[in-house]
């Protein structure tokens, strides 16, 4: 699944509201929190809301314009991409796979 929206906020804006996201999560699953630059290639073992547990690994963090992660559990593997786009003055866009 592919989508694309526009923002309404600054791309800026809205990664450092993901990666917030992030930094939460992996601290709630693992007690560390690492530094945002060293999130690339991260792994760490997510307890997901169904009880199922999986490995997740960071595959992409660029600064304000892109975060990726793959998802492994014991049926499904899952990749999600989440690319910014400054566009107009206080917008961004947002590809999300």
């Amino acid at each position: 699944m592919e989508l694309e929206l526009k923002l309404g906020v600054p791309a800026k804006y809205f990664f450092n509201r993901l990666i917030e996201s992030v930094l939460y999560d992996v601290e709630t699953q693992t007690g560390r929190r690492p530094q945002p630059q060293h999130l690339a290639g991260f792994t760490y073992r997510k307890k997901l809301g169904n009880g199922a547990v999986g490995r997740l690994e960071v595959t992409e963090y660029r600064q304000d314009h892109a975060y990726a992660y793959r998802l492994r559990t014991g049926r499904n593997q899952y990749r999600v991409s989440y690319q910014l786009d400054d566009a107009d003055a206080g917008t961004a866009v947002l590809h999300y796979t």
